[in-house]
């Protein structure tokens, strides 16, 4: 890839709505995107050139699912860290994706779906990996209340795990 090429591949991830960080295969951060800096409040240049993407996410240093993916991590390494909140990309092998709460993300905490997928050079080994979320709180929170209604009217428990009602 050219200088060139690059520069215009970073300018339109900058422009992306889609908050998504790049590490390397050694785990650092390459890319921080302006959207994941406001999503976040975790400012690129506080990141870029480290190994501290978990920041944004944890309060203490732990992988981040990119991490998982650039090591090849197994789905017993993925479960032990995401406990039954992650499946395969199914468009992107060798990808996972996972939903998850965050306390930490803003003042009540957020839900965020996010994707791993790695990036291979023309020889088909691992060089990094992209990771892009969402922020799926509107839609959780909607599923809580909803769960939560039917908890009320037909007197049952609300789950915290499974696909079913589930709450931070």
């Amino acid at each position: 890839m050219t200088d060139s090429a690059l520069t215009d591949a970073a300018r339109i991830l900058d422009g992306s709505p889609v908050p998504t960080f790049v590490i390397d295969a050694s785990h650092v951060v390459v890319y921080w995107n302006v959207a994941l800096a406001r999503m976040s409040g975790v400012p690129a240049a506080e990141v870029l050139g480290t190994q501290q993407q978990w920041r944004a996410f944890y309060p203490a240093a732990r992988p981040v699912l990119a991490d998982l993916v650039v090591d090849g991590a197994t789905a017993d390494t993925i479960e032990a860290l995401y406990g039954g909140k992650y499946h395969p990309a199914a468009h992107c092998p060798g990808g996972w994706e996972a939903e998850d709460f965050f306390p930490t993300f803003g003042e009540d905490g957020r839900w965020l779906f996010f994707s791993a997928a790695p990036i291979h050079n023309t020889q088909g080994r691992t060089v990094g990996c992209v990771e892009t979320l969402q922020d799926v709180s509107g839609r959780k929170q909607a599923e809580i209340a909803r769960c939560e209604a039917a908890t009320a009217i037909d007197g049952g428990a609300v789950s915290t795990t499974g696909d079913t009602c589930t709450r931070p």
